[in-house]
């Protein structure tokens, strides 16, 4: 027994293996549909666990081989006993690439679903896009030319993560790292504005006209005020870019990075 678990844990990590070669070829469409926070927790969990599977294979084939021969056998035919007769009513779950467990039993899906907005939790990018694009191909299709403008803005967001993660890479700058925190601070500033409007969306009556005003209205709010600090990010992003760019030339003064820090801080600071 203990040689085929491990013939299946390092068939797995064959498999886990070859899915995080095909994800990595595939970055820029994913980082494109599913943001750059997705991609990167899927290619530690697929790291993680393709590791892990091929240790426990090598582990349970080393100690099936030594195995004591007069080792019994479980006797009668308990194996398998009233398998098939009583159903296992617990929820199932799966390691999801944010870390947690994700419940995949039959109920799972819905509730999960349900858990988008979730104030709990630290919200996704790519998941308030996806209701939004439903609401937009939807009940609100008649007022989608400003529901896009949203989506286009979460997008960005999503452009300048990866643009800073390429940025400070390519210059070797792991001290500069916490301005990656900052970019992150400023994403959840912009998913908890939508957020917002998702849950008045959720409450409308599309087919009422003052109602699908009032989510216009909402929407509006919620497009000017990403706006603000999607301009006082690009100009972070600036300002770094000039900082690397004279690294080594002079002594450099960091306090100006740091007013900008500050200045997006400040902005997205909630009430």
């Amino acid at each position: 027994m203990k040689k085929v678990l491990g013939i299946i844990f390092l068939a797995a990590a064959v498999v886990l293996g070859g899915i995080l070669i095909a994800v990595t070829g595939q970055k820029n469409d994913i980082v494109i549909d599913q943001g750059i926070q997705f991609f990167r927790n899927t290619r530690m969990v697929l790291g993680i666990t393709g590791g892990a599977s091929m240790i426990l294979g090598i582990l349970l084939l080393l100690l099936s081989g030594g195995r004591k021969k007069g080792e019994k056998k479980p006797a009668g035919n308990s194996k398998g006993k009233r398998t098939g007769d009583v159903r296992d009513s617990s929820p199932v779950y799966q390691e999801e690439p944010s870390g947690g467990m994700q419940d995949i039993s039959p109920s799972g899906p819905k509730t999960k679903a349900a858990s988008k907005l979730s104030a709990s939790r630290k919200l996704r990018n790519h998941e308030l896009r996806e209701l939004l694009n439903g609401y937009a191909e939807g009940d609100f299709s008649s007022i989608r030319s400003v529901i896009d403008p949203c989506i286009t803005q979460m997008n960005k967001m999503d452009d300048y993560q990866e643009r800073l993660h390429v940025l400070l890479t390519n210059n070797d700058a792991g001290a500069l790292s916490d301005t990656e925190e900052i970019l992150d601070r400023a994403e959840q500033y912009l998913c908890r504005n939508v957020r917002k409007v998702l849950n008045y969306m959720s409450i409308a009556d599309s087919s009422r006209p003052e109602e699908r005003s009032m989510v216009k209205d909402k929407l509006s709010d919620c497009c000017s005020e990403n706006a603000d600090v999607l301009r006082q990010v690009q100009e972070f992003l600036v300002a770094l870019t000039e900082f690397l760019n004279h690294q080594g030339e002079s002594e450099q003064d960091i306090s100006m990075l740091e007013i900008y820090k500050k200045t997006i801080l400040d902005s997205i600071q909630e009430m």
